[in-house]
């Protein structure tokens, strides 16, 4: 929800709009009690006045406390009726009508309106992120409307003196709990079940299970996914003369059920720090040229998930390998030495979603290899690869 503390004051009606409205206001609700052949063109009068859903929740979150505190029901219960009637259910006409039904032993379970949670999540989110400011998000008007700055303690007031009552439903309990701002209270009762049997109760089941069912449609879907990694390989042992080497490179896969499943490609390059040696045709040669090629298929597994991350474990086979010599030396001395081994890896990699489609991650693998080099350097040992992946997925 957008912060509304910018939110101008300008567009509040000024004392003589609410004094007209007031007026308007004592024409109109009689016209509830009268007969067909007297009633009232509510509609006309408001668009030849120039009043608006603006206009109106202001001056009735103005007028509701006094005849609240003078005791007037027939008066209370007609302004409900007529904002209701020409506005919809705005959130504060919704939250004082089921206090008052509360207060005066008429409350229904039946009368508040199919989007009951939405307006409950919007009113707390106010109080709480908002600073309780006197707006309440109008989904006709798609934008936030002033009301008198003293409703929401008013209705919060008396949502906390009714709670004093010993006969209270769960129901009634929980609407009270909510408005006197004790939501972690009012949401134990919703969460246990408290309130079964109630029509909110059901409107909550419904969308509970439907956020279930649009995470397990989540979980299940097939993701496809593209990126790149960069990063380093580290070899151990007689390996180790190599040196590190950098480590860039493409992968592509997709996630199904939490599993994992890439094929990858990835280039090593910076010359090594040693010269190795090599045999060609019973010929010694020293070299520190490295261009290595890695090509490989990983099968993983999202062993811990949130909505944000995720924790994925790999087991993968591939094949690397690196030619000991430049492409000069190949073309101009016609000397070629390939050296390769079969992979087999296992990794980890911690990977963070980023809006909607994007994900980067650090990523670690043990590479247990086998180059053989006959009659040259032995280069027996393994290789660790440390890295950073970036991609995207659909």
């Amino acid at each position: 929800m957008t912060n509304v503390t910018t939110t101008k004051f300008n567009s509040l009606p000024n004392k003589g709009r609410i004094a007209k409205f007031v007026l308007l206001c004592m024409m109109i609700l009689p016209s509830s009690f009268k007969t067909e052949a007297q009633q009232i063109n509510v509609e006309t009068i408001l668009e030849k006045e120039g009043f608006t859903c603006r206009d109106i929740a202001f001056s009735l979150t103005s007028l509701i406390p006094v005849h609240h505190r003078d005791n007037q029901p027939d008066t209370l219960l007609s302004m409900l009726l007529f904002w209701q009637e020409t506005c919809g259910a705005p959130e504060p006409m919704v939250r004082f009508r089921i206090i008052y039904q509360i207060e005066s032993n008429t409350f229904s379970d039946q009368w508040y309106p199919d989007n009951i949670i939405s307006l409950l999540l919007d009113y707390q989110e106010m109080v709480t992120n908002n600073d309780n400011q006197p707006y309440y998000l109008d989904y006709f008007l798609n934008e936030y409307i002033p009301i008198h700055p003293k409703y929401n303690e008013f209705s919060s007031n008396l949502a906390a003196f009714l709670l004093r009552y010993t006969d209270l439903s769960p129901i009634e309990s929980f609407f009270l709990e909510f408005y006197s701002h004790d939501f972690d209270a009012a949401y134990k009762r919703l969460q246990d079940g408290d309130l079964e049997g109630s029509r909110l109760d059901s409107i909550y089941r419904i969308q509970q299970q439907q956020i279930e069912d649009v995470r397990q449609k989540e979980v299940t879907a097939k993701r496809r996914h593209i990126g790149g990694y960069l990063g380093i390989w580290r070899p151990n042992g007689n390996l180790s003369v190599l040196g590190n080497h950098a480590q860039i490179g493409l992968f592509s896969g997709y996630t199904r059920n939490r599993g994992v499943l890439n094929f990858n490609l990835t280039f090593g390059f910076i010359n090594t720090p040693e010269e190795y040696y090599v045999v060609v045709d019973n010929a010694l040669y020293s070299s520190n040229y490295f261009l290595s090629v890695h090509g490989g298929v990983d099968a993983g597994f999202e062993l811990i998930k949130t909505h944000d991350a995720a924790l994925i474990t790999t087991i993968g086979l591939g094949f690397e390998g690196f030619d000991a010599f430049t492409p000069d030396e190949q073309e101009t001395y016609g000397l070629s030495k390939i050296l390769g081994t079969p992979n087999l890896n296992m990794g980890v990699e911690l990977r963070i979603k980023t809006g909607d489609f994007g994900f980067f991650g650090i990523q670690s693998k043990y590479h247990v290899v086998g180059y053989r080099n006959k009659g040259g350097t032995d280069l027996s040992g393994n290789v660790l690869s440390i890295g950073i992946v970036v991609g995207f997925m659909n």
